[in-house]
């Protein structure tokens, strides 16, 4: 919405799901997403609303990695990560 997009400086034209609050001691963290990043897909996957990333996230095995592609501070950035 209009309010996390100004706290966190993301751009209108931008869609995906925000991070708004992150466990550092969780796998989140650990993978490398930080409170503010904007996750736009994973695994090249559209993550648009919070319902179409929690279908996609279900089906993430970290055995086989997973890619996300995220907005961080205005920057893109990829995270890789696997087990």
């Amino acid at each position: 919405n209009d309010n996390l997009r100004e706290k966190y400086d993301i751009p209108k034209d931008e869609e995906g799901v925000v991070i708004i609050d992150i466990n550092p001691e969780e796998k989140a963290y650990e993978i490398g997403l930080r409170k503010g990043d904007l996750i736009k897909s994973i695994n090249r996957t559209e993550t648009k609303n919070i319902e179409i990333f929690e279908r996609i996230i279900k089906k993430v095995d970290l055995k086989e990695g997973v890619v996300f592609d995220v907005l961080r501070h205005g920057r893109a950035i990829y995270i890789s990560y696997s087990e």
